[in-house]
């Protein structure tokens, strides 16, 4: 979790989001039950909840976990990202797609290729506003060589690795392994030296028509790559994935979000709104969908995390001004035939 001096120093409009689909492997490999499933339903995140899903798994499986996934990407992973690296001739146009399309999953990464006669460096930007965890790290540049060792023709070998990030001796041994290639820690920037003669190896689903079009769908502009939200939107999406639950407080949104909660504050302000207004805008929607769909009372109290029925009828009053039962009524032609309406009519729903 990023420290509240830089959260201090962040800017909303600086902390990166990425498509949901780009960990999408993490929430296969999760328990159904854990807290974090919560997010995968979303279409996308700030990459301070993806960090704390990283976090997740390695908690789960081990510091070598992003290596394990790594290993099983393949073409229809990550959609059209990987589907153009895929139909490239060779490597060398496999890791210019890279660094050229990656934005289409992720604003959270770059990527800076230099191929010299001495071999190719590719440099891994995994930017943050604070210390990046070596397992995101790790498997930024270890899905590089993954895909393509299964996609080239011919070997693609790596000379050495550097990683900004600090691993464990047992770790950096299970890297060294993995890529076949001495581990370098706490380096000044984490890169990959590969072989210069494997830049040419051939992929195996190369198809140039297939590339010419996949191309010039990922060169759309803003098409595809993760959409700005303001900081609003974030903030419903982060609450929805809490509803029935104690709501998260500004100050826990704010962190979550790589923000001080005055930022945060002040995002809303600018924005016309505030914390207590999405709340109870989403709650509403949420609130009126389910009773509109036959729900209970008492059950769309527990849905939204209301200790008892009358807390919940209160605040739909302030919310619409009229009372759950009343509502639903309105929606049902049948109901409406009864004279009887207001706290008449939500009597006669009590028992629903």
């Amino acid at each position: 979790m990023p420290s509240t001096q830089t959260r201090e120093l962040c800017d909303a409009r600086r902390v990166p989001s990425l498509s949901t689909r780009a960990i999408a492997p993490l929430f296969a490999r999760l328990p159904a039950c854990h807290a974090a499933q919560r997010y995968a339903a979303m279409t996308s995140l700030p990459v301070t909840i993806s960090d704390q899903i990283w976090r997740a798994l390695e908690a789960h499986e081990g510091p070598l976990a992003g290596l394990r996934i790594a290993s099983e990407v393949e073409p229809a992973t990550y959609g059209l990202l990987t589907r153009i690296i895929a139909a490239c001739p060779d490597v060398r146009r496999g890791l210019h797609c890279l660094q050229r399309y990656y934005p289409v999953l992720s604003g959270g990464t770059t990527h800076d290729l230099d191929v010299s006669a001495t071999g190719i460096e590719l440099t891994v930007d995994v930017r943050r506003p604070y210390p990046v965890d070596a397992i995101i790290e790790g498997f930024a540049m270890a899905v590089v060589v993954a895909f393509l060792r299964k996609q080239a023709q011919g070997s693609l070998r790596v000379k050495e690795v550097h990683l900004h990030a600090r691993l464990s001796k047992t770790a950096v041994a299970g890297y060294a392994a993995f890529f076949g290639a001495p581990v370098h820690i706490e380096a000044p920037k984490a890169r990959l030296i590969l072989a210069r003669e494997d830049a040419s190896a051939a992929l195996r689903g190369r198809d140039p028509e297939l590339f010419d079009w996949l191309a010039e769908r990922a060169s759309r502009p803003g098409e595809h790559a993760p959409k700005g939200r303001g900081t609003a939107t974030q903030v419903a999406d982060l609450l929805r994935c809490n509803l029935g639950e104690t709501l998260p407080a500004l100050p826990e949104l704010a962190a979550t979000l790589g923000l001080s909660a005055r930022t945060l504050r002040r995002h809303l302000d600018a924005e016309g709104t505030s914390l207590r207004t999405i709340s109870d805008e989403l709650r509403r929607q949420v609130a009126q969908q389910h009773l509109a769909s036959g729900a209970s009372v008492d059950t769309v109290a527990r849905v939204l995390g209301f200790a008892d029925r009358s807390a919940f009828r209160r605040a739909f009053r302030r919310w619409t001004g009229v009372a759950p039962g009343a509502f639903r009524g309105s929606l049902d032609p049948g109901r409406n035939d009864d004279p009887r309406r207001g706290v008449e009519a939500e009597a006669i729903s009590a028992s629903d």
